[in-house]
């Protein structure tokens, strides 16, 4: 078994994919795909496994025919073998294109996917912020309105307090101005008394 999941791999090369291929015929798999060789591994990318394993087919050794041939029927029997292979091959070969150029597709999708995904974390993070900020604004202009109501209430207190006081220093002011007018009176009465004595 080739496959590591515990560390980093540089890069797969054609000897990684030709040990996997090879494993896979040793199991039973006389033409193994990029698939199965990826699932083999664990790891690598599709075009470059695909790469790889048509290196690998292209080097398989066809065992030589036991029975002896003439060339004419040597070379008709190898020309039949080749155009059954292409035929096989071919439309396997173009199957495995699209599969690629289908997987090269949906890398490109999921990337701009986990762009927009990062970019919408990011407006997500920075309207969290500005929430935040605006609520500790908020906190702070109730706090300086609970602080300037408490100023007004005292101010008004004083104000009533000093109402009061003016109020009873009036009164005393009318109190004492009554006394000084009817010290007035009696001083006058008292000097009228002194004439008429006279």
């Amino acid at each position: 078994m080739i496959r590591r999941h515990d560390m980093p791999r540089p890069g797969l090369t054609y000897d990684d994919v030709a040990a996997a291929a090879d494993e896979l015929v040793k199991l039973g798999t006389p033409d193994p795909t990029v698939k199965q060789v990826r699932e083999r591994l664990g790891t690598g990318s599709n075009s470059t496994i695909g790469e790889h394993l048509r290196g690998w087919r292209a080097r398989q050794v066809v065992p030589a025919p036991v029975l002896e041939l003439s060339p004419g029927v040597a070379a008709a029997v190898a020309k039949d073998i080749e155009a059954k292979v292409a035929a096989v091959r071919g439309p396997a070969e173009e199957r495995e294109k699209a599969a690629l150029a289908h997987q090269a597709e949906a890398e490109k999708t999921a990337d701009r996917a986990e762009g927009e995904l990062a970019a919408a974390r990011a407006r997500i993070v920075e309207l969290e912020t500005a929430v935040a900020e605006e609520r500790g604004r908020s906190k702070q202009l109730r706090d300086d309105l609970a602080g300037a109501e408490a100023k007004v209430t005292a101010a008004e207190q004083r104000a009533a307090a000093a109402e009061k006081d003016a109020a009873v220093a009036q009164a005393q002011l009318a109190a004492a101005e009554q006394r000084a007018v009817e010290a007035l009176d009696r001083e006058r009465q008292a000097r009228d008394e002194m004439r008429a004595k006279k």
